[in-house]
């Protein structure tokens, strides 16, 4: 997996994106994506599988007070991530000081 950006701080407002690779050689699609302002997650959009069939997308969009509304378009569904597990990426620093790859 890949996340840019990396490490942004606790009061991030912007986008971060995550992008997965399968097979070899490694071909990268976008897996997800999270707004946040302030360092609060506003939408977590996910797509997945990553691969063109059966294609779901996901948004998970949390309200002022933290709760989570999803919307699904495809046939497949997960669980929203809860905002705290959201926010934690925008702290996470990547092993060996690899500015893309994280695990």
């Amino acid at each position: 997996m890949r996340m840019f950006p990396v490490n942004p701080g606790p009061q991030y407002t912007g986008c971060q994106w995550i992008w997965i690779s399968f097979g070899f050689p490694p071909a990268w699609n976008y897996s997800a994506v999270t707004y946040y302002e302030g360092g609060t997650p506003k939408l977590h959009r996910v797509t997945y599988p990553p691969l063109p069939v059966q294609v779901t997308i996901q948004e998970c969009v949390f309200d002022a007070d933290g709760t989570v509304r999803k919307v699904i378009d495809g046939s497949w569904q997960q669980d929203c991530p809860i905002s705290r597990h959201l926010q934690e990426l925008l702290l996470l620093t990547p092993k060996e000081n690899d500015s893309w790859t994280f695990f």
